[in-house]
């Protein structure tokens, strides 16, 4: 749809957006501890990555499992957006 609206080809819009995505995975798994990166892909969206400290889970049959620090990733998604959304239904 974009390609077609911008009357750009359709392997230059994949080009890009492949582009977009290595650098939103890049940036963000680049996060440090007690950081938040938060990254606005347009006005209303963004997305926040941290790190999640170990955790020490039981498992249903009795053993105990440390899980390794991870990113977590969260998507924002504004109150504005949503309703921009809802009046161009």
């Amino acid at each position: 749809m974009i390609a077609k609206k911008e009357n750009i080809s359709h392997e230059m819009i994949k080009k890009i957006f492949r582009s977009a995505e290595d650098i939103l995975f890049d940036e963000l798994s680049s996060v440090n501890d007690c950081e938040i990166k938060k990254i606005y892909i347009m006005d209303g969206l963004s997305v926040e990555s941290k790190i999640v400290n170990k955790k020490e889970r039981n498992l249903p049959n009795g053993i105990k499992v440390q899980n390794e620090p991870t990113v977590k990733i969260t998507p924002k998604v504004t109150r504005w957006y949503k309703e921009k959304v809802n009046q161009n239904r």
